[in-house]
């Protein structure tokens, strides 16, 4: 398996990716220069801001997700989602976000995946209302299109980075320890996913293809290397390690991070980073 680097805008970090075919890749980030959130799309041979917003109007782009592109979904900045239902020219604020739980100061959602249009997952952290006191994994489940939500808490201090499934019933995360904590705990009826002797540290992003194939990457255990795509095809027995193409220069030890995996369905795979080197 092979990786093509494409140019992207320049001065956006790219923060998440999500694509519905080879000419209908979407993308958001942060223009630190402007101070704007950018929605941008690949329209086969070229990336292109679609839409923008402010910076101090909610925070910034966590996630993408779709089940089509006639409604994009992300979420933003501290316990807020958007959705885009003009191929992301401009976004609405949904009115009812997960609820804070008793103790808590804010949600982090970070990643996010569904079934359909109206059933879905997101998964980040929830900080309590001390800041002595370490945040937790959180996760919300909706089946009404975000009107309502289910959410599961970890106690054991995890930040779920990314959620990805093949069906309702087989779902997987992919975790950020603050604690020392090991990367994957289990939390029903969601499946944990672990990366022990994988080679990287913890999970950043995850995919899985519809045939079972898992896609996930994260910084090197040995902080020495770029960012690594781990692909594993049985059920993480074994890892193939493949190192992101990364430009000449771009690269400084620990200083580079993948963010998003995803494909599409013409059978491509998509993967976005972000460096912290100018």
């Amino acid at each position: 398996m092979s990786w093509e680097l494409t140019a992207y805008p320049p001065a956006v970090h790219v923060h998440s990716i999500f694509g519905f075919s080879d000419d209908k890749i979407y993308a958001v980030g942060y223009n630190p220069d402007s101070g704007m959130d950018t929605a941008s799309r690949w329209n086969g041979s070229a990336w292109n801001i679609v839409g923008t917003i402010s910076f101090d109007d909610g925070g910034t782009f966590n996630t993408l997700w779709g089940f089509s592109d006639a409604k994009l979904w992300s979420t933003v900045g501290w316990n807020s989602l958007r959705y885009s239902t003009d191929q992301g020219a401009t976004w609405s604020v949904l009115s009812t976000p997960p609820p804070l739980p008793v103790g808590a100061q804010y949600n982090s959602f970070i990643g996010m995946w569904g079934t359909s249009a109206t059933d879905f997952w997101i998964s980040g952290y929830t900080q309590p209302t001390s800041f002595l006191d370490l945040p937790y994994g959180n996760i919300a489940h909706t089946t009404d299109g975000g009107t309502t939500w289910t959410s599961y808490y970890v106690p054991e201090s995890f930040n779920f980075n990314c959620i990805y499934g093949k069906d309702s019933n087989d779902i997987y995360f992919g975790s950020a320890p603050n604690t020392g904590s090991p990367d994957g705990v289990s939390i029903s009826p969601v499946a944990a996913l672990t990366t022990a002797g994988s080679g990287i540290s913890y999970v950043t992003a995850l995919w899985v293809s519809s045939s079972g194939v898992i896609f996930v990457s994260g910084p090197s255990s040995t902080g020495d290397n770029p960012p690594s795509i781990l692909r594993s095809t049985d059920n993480f027995a074994t890892w193939d390690t493949q190192v992101l193409f990364v430009p000449d220069g771009a690269y400084d030890a620990g200083t580079m991070i993948c963010n998003s995996i995803r494909g599409d369905l013409s059978g491509n795979v998509y993967a976005s980073y972000v460096s912290l080197v100018d």
